[in-house]
């Protein structure tokens, strides 16, 4: 799974870079995956070359980022080694720079260590051999079940549970009809949150209607689009 991301959709006034990429916060959460893998399962990570790992993921950038994040806390001792003698050099968790920095000086000194460029090739196309991702798009039973629990008891039981919170929104001037947009709008919260941006207006922190809207968020994504009840 990806790390922490950007909303998929734009909130008022809010100055998002890129809709939907991976924040440097996703960065760091999967670079400290890496560390933590390394030191459990050294007999497995320690002297891995490039040549030696086979990496696959979906087509979108976060995820490409995320794993080449990991990649990069996996061969953390590595790094270290090949860039005591770099100046203005730090691994990027320990001092909170993006791992993309760390990528392209690595790149260029030629370290033999994980790249992006080495193991996450993008794709122009998704070949027919691959299945890149299994999505509603491109697999009919999963949409058939999607659809089925857009209608069942579940979603009109979610949708009556939500209702004041649907309700306090709109008394704050924001445009949510049914369950479908309070989703869309926990994204955009927890975004904000993640990203240590000032709450919405009328919505703070940790409040019931914050916390509502969020579970709404993850609740949708659970149940609507993998049928798990969270």
């Amino acid at each position: 799974r990806h790390g922490a991301r950007e909303p998929l959709l734009r909130d008022i006034g809010s100055s998002w870079k890129h809709l939907g990429a991976l924040m440097g916060l996703g960065i760091e959460q999967h670079y400290t995956l890496g560390v933590l893998l390394s030191q459990n399962y050294p007999h497995l990570v320690n002297g891995l070359l490039p040549g030696e790992i086979h990496i696959q993921t979906t087509d979108m950038d976060r995820t490409q980022m995320s794993i080449a994040a990991q990649l990069a806390g996996m061969s953390r001792e590595q790094l270290l080694d090949n860039t005591r003698k770099l100046t203005n050099f730090s691994v990027p968790f320990d001092d909170k720079k993006l791992v993309d920095e760390v990528m392209d000086q690595l790149s260029r000194n030629n370290a033999r260590v994980p790249t992006r460029l080495m193991v996450l090739p993008k794709h122009s196309h998704k070949l027919e051999e691959e299945t890149l991702q299994v999505h509603p798009s491109n697999c009919i039973a999963l949409l058939k079940g999607q659809e089925k629990r857009f209608k069942d008891t579940t979603n009109r039981e979610m949708t009556l549970y939500m209702k004041r919170t649907i309700g306090d929104l709109r008394v704050l001037g924001y445009k949510i009809r049914h369950v479908h947009d309070l989703k869309d709008m926990g994204d955009v919260l927890f975004g904000r949150f993640l990203a240590k941006k000032p709450p919405l207006d009328g919505i703070p922190y940790h409040g019931r209607v914050y916390n509502d809207t969020v579970f709404a968020f993850k609740w949708w994504n659970f149940y609507n689009l993998v049928g798990s009840k969270p």
